[in-house]
């Protein structure tokens, strides 16, 4: 499952959730304005920035602020997520 860093008035955030969604990958949503750790996990793997949405699949992290679905994508494939949706 994939672990996705948002905050709630992100608007990529919403457009990765509905890909993800619509692809029927399953993700697990933390909102780092209501969890500090969660934010200082963020900023650990975005070079200090809080940058939203990072998503999470084992040891691989990448933010995808500035939505694109193309990234989105080559995310899934490289984590392997892709192709439990073929």
């Amino acid at each position: 499952m994939v672990k996705m860093y948002t905050t709630s008035t992100c608007p990529d955030c919403t457009a990765a959730k509905l890909h993800l969604e619509g692809l029927g990958i399953s993700y697990e949503e933390i909102d780092i304005t209501e969890n500090e750790q969660a934010a200082e996990y963020v900023m650990s793997v975005n070079d200090g920035r809080r940058s939203v949405p990072t998503l999470v699949h084992g040891n691989d992290a990448e933010s995808l602020s500035r939505f694109e679905r193309s990234r989105l994508l080559a995310f899934l494939e490289r984590t392997g997520l892709l192709e439990s949706t073929r």
